[in-house]
């Protein structure tokens, strides 16, 4: 009977020990999704700015002839760039020693911002991001170099901080928080899930338990931030309790097994059945926290490469065709600052429940936010495909009416096929969300098909 509460103790205590594990794997897999989504967007920003400027080259043209807020060209260029770019402040223009052209605001372009553009006047490839708090309006810059034709300059465009703060939410899911840190200035918090530095009232240095608890960090690249990971309190408490009732039981199995041996027997396998149970169950929550969505239930980005990656190896054994769908949904930003995160939420539990309804899809994920993914696969033709396509944009404009918005949600597809558009699913994905981008440009609630050549 000792040797028997022995490995009772020991059993449980490798129970609790696997559970401290499962606890930072989930935190592991938090900082990497958030990583990956705030290195994306950040890549994305410098590239959509970079071919913005480019497209509009002549307007800004025009504007350094008369660099002036009240010429018409100034006011058609930021009308385009908002137009393209919601969370975007305003812009202005560089000489290519870093020198102001154009300030919009007087002080929002503050020594942060300009010392900025002399670093990146000197070396173009070294964009880094920094947060600017600001007493008027904090911000972060994006640059791109520009050859006008006439004079190289710099075309700076200066964003909302709730572009970064929304990602932290998005990409790390409700079992852990994130914060962004300065990377050169040790303890100093830019970003938290709330908002950035300066635009709210707290203590903006680490405390001690904020330090205690940080499980995983990582440099973010592209910027001066440092990414820090900690578990939410409710699981830290969780695992406290969890800790705590394991070494009372233990202690308790010890004792009693001298004076009642023989009913200990009876209670210590209802016990160990009881505590499979539970740990069993624990076990399918974890995992399921692990690859699913909280608010839909959907597999996340997680599953989603793995079912990906299956799809693909059997529709490479059977020599058939896949699609990859990329969704976003139009009027969702809208619908979220206007009518609140509980009705935004409505939205994507029935966006959710009309892509899964559909009954020709074999795949159905929430990627992050309001994109969802769709994989296909047994395509016989491509007009197969555009069918789904128009079935699932007929799906989503249905949200507006079942839940009786006034305002309209519809969606933009990008679809990509294997093995024509690539062989691999970080291939796929990125062809098919550049043809939802293209989707979108042209006005949305379409969808199209990615285009090498127009890349």
């Amino acid at each position: 009977m000792i040797l028997a509460a022995v490995w009772v103790g020991s059993y449980l205590q490798q129970q609790q020990d696997a559970h401290e594990a499962q606890l930072q794997q989930l935190t592991d897999r938090a900082l990497i999704n958030t990583q990956a989504g705030l290195e994306t967007r950040l890549l994305e920003l410098s590239r959509s700015i970079d071919l913005f400027a480019r497209t509009n080259l002549t307007i800004i043209n025009e504007l350094l002839q008369n660099p002036d807020v009240e010429s018409p060209s100034y006011g058609q260029l930021l009308q385009l760039l908002r137009s393209v770019y919601p969370d975007v402040v305003s812009f202005t223009l560089a000489t290519a020693a870093g020198d102001p052209i154009l300030e919009v605001f007087p002080g929002l372009i503050g020594p942060p911002c300009k010392a900025d553009i002399k670093l990146f006047a000197k070396n173009p490839d070294g964009n880094i991001k920094r947060l600017h708090p600001n007493m008027k309006l904090s911000h972060f810059d994006v640059m791109t170099h520009l050859d006008t034709g006439a004079a190289s300059i710099v075309f700076f465009a200066s964003f909302l901080t709730p572009i970064i703060t929304s990602s932290l939410k998005k990409f790390s899911g409700d079992d852990v928080d994130m914060m962004l840190l300065h990377r050169e200035v040790a303890e100093l918090i830019e970003f938290t899930e709330a908002g950035a530095r300066g635009d709210y009232r707290r203590n903006w240095r680490l405390q001690a338990e904020e330090k205690s608890s940080i499980k995983s960090q990582v440099d973010i690249e592209g910027s001066r931030w440092t990414l820090v990971a900690m578990p939410n309190p409710v699981l830290t408490t969780e695992a406290e309790h969890l800790a705590a009732k394991t070494e009372r039981r233990i202690m308790l199995v010890v004792v009693i097994t001298g004076i009642l041996w023989l009913v200990l027997t009876t209670l210590l396998v209802n016990f160990i059945w009881y505590q499979f149970n539970r740990i069993h169950t624990r076990d399918q929550n974890l995992d399921n926290r692990l690859h699913h969505d909280s608010l839909t239930g959907l597999p996340n980005r997680l599953l989603l490469m793995a079912r990906m990656k299956l799809v693909l190896e059997h529709v490479q054994r059977s020599g058939g065709r896949a699609a990859i769908l990329f969704i976003d949904l139009d009027g969702f930003r809208r619908v979220n600052v206007e009518m609140g995160p509980a009705i935004g939420d409505r939205v994507l539990e029935r966006a959710a429940a009309s892509l899964t309804q559909l009954g020709s899809t074999d795949t159905v994920s929430r990627l992050a936010g309001d994109k969802f993914v769709v994989v296909l696969t047994d395509l016989k033709t491509q007009a197969s495909t555009e069918q789904i396509a128009q079935q699932l944009l007929d799906a989503i404009s249905d949200i507006q009416t079942s839940l009786a918005l006034p305002v309209p949600i519809t969606a933009s597809i990008g679809v990509a096929f294997y093995p024509e558009d690539g062989l691999d699913t970080a291939l796929l994905l990125e062809a098919a969300e550049e043809a939802m981008r293209r989707a979108k440009v042209k006005g949305g609630n379409c969808y199209g098909f990615y285009q090498p050549q127009a890349v």
